[in-house]
């Protein structure tokens, strides 16, 4: 086998030995498939350069917010492929992209904040629709995200900025989710918890949980009244 072969055998490797849900593995599989693509034309297995005027040909091609999702999937496979002695890290160093980050939403008072969460955290160990409420309610109040930025998140939406989990989305007259917000640690956690007793594969990052519209996005108007 010779080494472009090779290079994307480890590629696979890398894919199924990822502990995350299955459609975030062809997710990261197709933009890993897309690398390989390019990395195909190449007389030798990408160097830092290489990447680097990947990063550039995406950047004529797409959204800042997709080209950061790529570089991101594509540093975290070569630090694996460093790290497993398959050769050097040729993404180190790589920036990704400068993204819209910033939110002014009006929030509640902190004594309304904390008393929602509290009744939240009660509900949350009696079913699946108490821990998708806790999760719910934490990114919004911790976010300010607008209910209908909310509704179009999907699960492939969370991702790394700077090693840190954050959660795209479409914004207020954008047709892309090219901004994003940053998930804090806790609130992360509630949503893994989540997702984790989920055990589907619905694209939806929240959902409903009862018949007959199982497994169908929650809407505005139900976001609204958990909130």
């Amino acid at each position: 086998m010779d080494d472009k072969g090779f290079f994307r055998e480890i590629i696979d490797i890398y894919i199924q030995r990822f502990d995350i849900k299955e459609n975030t593995k062809r997710s990261y599989g197709k933009m890993l498939a897309q690398f390989a693509e390019f990395a195909d034309g190449l007389p030798n297995l990408p160097t830092r350069q290489d990447v680097m005027a990947y990063r550039e040909q995406l950047k004529s091609r797409l959204r800042a917010a997709s080209v950061q999702k790529h570089i991101v999937v594509i540093r975290g496979f070569y630090r694996w492929y460093y790290i497993e002695g398959f050769g050097p890290n040729a993404a180190e160093g790589v920036k990704g992209m400068k993204i819209e980050s910033d939110f002014k939403r009006e929030s509640l008072s902190l004594e309304a904040a904390i008393k929602l969460l509290n009744r939240a955290k009660r509900y949350a160990s009696k079913s699946i629709i108490g821990k998708r409420d806790h999760a719910l309610i934490a990114l919004l109040l911790t976010t300010g995200l607008r209910t209908i930025e909310v509704e179009r998140a999907d699960v492939d939406d969370i991702s790394f900025v700077d090693e840190t989990k954050v959660l795209y989305i479409m914004g207020k007259g954008h047709d892309e989710k090219d901004a994003y917000v940053k998930l804090s640690p806790e609130v992360y956690g509630l949503i893994e918890d989540y997702l984790i007793e989920r055990q589907d594969e619905y694209k939806p990052l929240f959902i409903n949980h009862t018949k007959p519209y199982q497994g169908t996005r929650l809407r505005t108007r139900m976001i609204s009244m958990v909130v």
